[in-house]
């Protein structure tokens, strides 16, 4: 990789493969799964997808000054189908970045109106950082059901250089 712009990229792809793997272990799950309650951030299956969702939606949102639309969490097709749609806005979005833009600074308010300065590529692997996160709990909730997604580690979705 030769610059930040495409270490974004390469981190847009591979929350889109880790989210990928997420669903594959979650199919077939029972409304009773997927809101089987935890001590993870957001107690079930369905609450931490459904953050991971929105908070693509909404990071997405204010690197275009446009508006997120809330999460259909009524299924786990519906969200599957969420985050298609995300991951595509996110990779176009992304296509587009050189590292110039990736290190200028973005200003943007959180959702309780603060504003912020921050580069832009910063907030980028920040959104997909913060997926981890929730998807490891997502993870951890699925192995307790014999579902576990296997190894979600970046190092496991770059290629091999040998």
């Amino acid at each position: 990789m030769s610059g930040l712009a495409d270490q974004v990229r390469s981190l847009i792809d591979y929350n889109e493969w880790a989210n990928a793997k997420i669903f594959d272990a979650a199919d077939g799950l029972t409304d009773e799964q997927l809101d089987s309650r935890s001590t993870a951030s957001f107690e079930t299956i369905r609450g931490s997808l459904t953050h991971i969702l929105w908070a693509q939606r909404i990071w997405h949102a204010r690197w275009t000054r446009t508006t997120a639309d809330s999460p259909d969490s009524s299924t786990l097709e519906s969200i599957r189908r969420g985050f298609e749609e995300s991951h595509n806005d996110l990779r176009e979005f992304a296509s587009g970045l050189n590292d110039q833009g990736a290190v200028g600074s973005f200003d943007y308010s959180d959702s309780k109106g603060i504003p912020y300065r921050r580069g832009l590529g910063s907030l980028m692997i920040h959104m997909v950082n913060h997926g981890t996160y929730h998807r490891g709990e997502v993870a951890l909730m699925l192995t307790a059901m014999d579902r576990s997604p296997g190894d979600l580690d970046y190092v496991y979705f770059l290629p091999s250089e040998v």
